[in-house]
């Protein structure tokens, strides 16, 4: 047991100890009463415990709490309940009913990400099975897959999980949670365990003694220096001395004003392209075919142009791609796609329709923005050229840890005859260096409008292997000769979330845009 008459109590610690009460209170509600940073005021019940001062118990409380993807089944219902509802619903019942799959997923509001989960789970449940339509079969054309209810759960088991998942919302105790229950939705990652520490504080019966003795000793201790003591020179008084400062004391976490990680990379960014030379050029979001696939030699039967990759406009549905001087761009254009115009190449061989090209989109890339800045370096014709622009984009992706509907995109071009795929390597090689990337790797690549193409990788830390960050390459004579320009073009577009992801070990695109305070808070910056 400590000496009755501490001798190591400082000011500080004595202004803590005077706030302790003499029964026990939780330490959390001591801080917030006393206007303390609770990590302070624990650091210093460590040395207060330690002379005898203050008594501590501590105990830990695990804890269930629901993820983003809990609460939202919660809400709507789990897809697999959805599912089976809507199959039993619209004729599923039977050996010659059915329901055809897209019918079903769509009916039940299922998303893309949530239909492969239904379909695992509800035949693993035993609700559902797939199986061929018959000739019979109300929905459907005869041979294609179609759902059927296997067995039909009585209403408790049906909404069994649900409630569940309730109970981890009302913060109820993990023992009063169904085993099986709380096992299916830790490994389904809808709920996580938390463990929450919590300390209760009493001040001992030596408390008061300390603080008396501790008044007369540190009587003439300085601990806090005012201008007022500067001023009057009264630290030089007899008996006056500093309080001796511990540099590893524990001080209050602040968190100041600052810009949200994603923008903040985007800024960084920005400076390193302005520091090599670029200059930053713009484009619309909703963006005329022509100038998103046509302008880039994309054939118009390229499957990126279909609607499960791209979002088309309903309204307004077509641009303009042909009025004045843009009528010229447009027949080069088409006489490329067709018989490759004037550039020695052979084309892709079809009739190329501009009611195709006149559909408008959001823009899948930014390299539609390159496009039009070709057009205008070329009516500049002030060489060598050096662009770049990030902006969002967007495609119809099914979403998961590393693919958003919508995200950045880093682009650029060179435009210089005496600028080489070397030069495009080596410049992309100096611009990861200075965001930090020191594993590189440039792999060859395809894209319908460059040759050579490449494509730029990192090696991804957390989960162990190399993430694909975008293409590069020398754009064609395809895609330069009809936009007026007869200079060599090294172009390139990366994914920016990826490359954040990558840099900033984060094992989850979606974090950057899920506002979680506390990641915002300690992301650097």
């Amino acid at each position: 047991m400590p000496d009755s008459t501490p001798t190591a109590l400082t000011p500080a610690l004595v202004q803590i100890l005077r706030k302790i009460p003499t029964q026990f209170e939780d330490a959390r509600a001591i801080a917030q009463k006393a206007g303390i940073d609770y990590s302070s005021l624990m650091s210093a019940v460590s040395s207060l415990e330690e002379e005898g001062l203050v008594e501590v118990t501590r105990e830990e409380k695990k804890s269930i709490v629901l993820t983003s993807e809990g609460e939202s089944y919660l809400n709507k219902g789990t897809p697999e309940r959805r599912l089976f509802a809507t199959v039993q619903k619209n004729g599923g019942n039977g050996a010659d009913g059915g329901m055809a799959l897209d019918a079903a997923y769509s009916a039940a509001g299922l998303l893309d990400s949530e239909k492969g989960i239904a379909l695992q789970w509800a035949k693993r449940n035993g609700w559902l099975d797939v199986a061929k339509s018959s000739s019979g079969a109300s929905t459907g054309t005869s041979g294609a897959p179609v759902f059927r209810v296997a067995k039909a759960p009585d209403e408790k088991t049906l909404f069994s999980f649900e409630r569940a998942l309730a109970q981890v919302l009302q913060k109820a105790a993990v023992a009063d949670i169904a085993p099986s229950d709380l096992s299916l939705m830790l490994s389904r990652k809808l709920a996580a365990e938390k463990t929450e520490k919590s300390a209760s504080l009493r001040a001992t019966a030596k408390a008061a003694a300390a603080i008396s003795d501790a008044g007369k000793t540190l009587s003439g201790t300085i601990s806090v220096v005012t201008p007022e003591l500067l001023r009057t020179k009264a630290w030089k008084g007899t008996g006056k001395a500093f309080e001796r400062y511990d540099p590893l004391a524990p001080s209050p976490v602040v968190y100041p004003g600052k810009k949200q990680p994603l923008r903040a990379f985007i800024d960084e960014i920005r400076d390193v392209f302005l520091q090599m030379g670029f200059v930053e050029i713009k484009g619309p979001i909703v963006e005329a075919s022509f100038w998103n696939f046509d302008a880039l030699y994309v054939p118009q039967d390229h499957p990126g142009r279909e609607l499960q990759d791209t979002f088309y406009i309903k309204t307004p549905e077509k641009s303009d791609i042909s009025s004045g001087e843009k009528s010229t761009l447009v027949e080069n254009v088409k006489r490329v796609h067709q018989d490759g115009g004037d550039t020695g190449s052979t084309g892709w061989g079809y009739s190329w329709d501009k009611a195709v090209a006149e559909k408008n989109v959001l823009r899948t890339h930014t390299t539609a923005a390159t496009c039009r800045h070709l057009v205008k370096a070329a009516k500049e014709g002030k060489f060598p050229v050096k662009v770049f622009c990030i902006d969002r984009v967007y495609r119809n992706e099914a979403i998961d840890y590393k693919h958003l509907a919508e995200f950045h995109q880093v682009e650029g071009i060179i435009i210089d005859d005496d600028c080489t795929f070397q030069d495009l390597i080596g410049m992309l090689k100096i611009f990861y260096s200075k965001l930090g990337f020191t594993d590189i790797r440039i792999t060859p690549s395809f894209f319908p409008y460059t040759e050579p193409s490449a494509q730029v990788e990192v090696f991804d830390p957390v989960r162990k292997e190399w993430l694909e960050l975008g293409g590069c390459g020398m754009f064609r004579q395809e895609v330069t000769r009809p936009l007026g320009i007869k200079q060599n073009v090294a172009a390139w577009g990366q994914g920016l979330e990826r490359l954040i992801m990558s840099r900033d070990k984060l094992s989850d695109m979606r974090t950057l845009y899920r506002n979680d305070l506390d990641w915002i808070r300690k992301e650097r910056n």
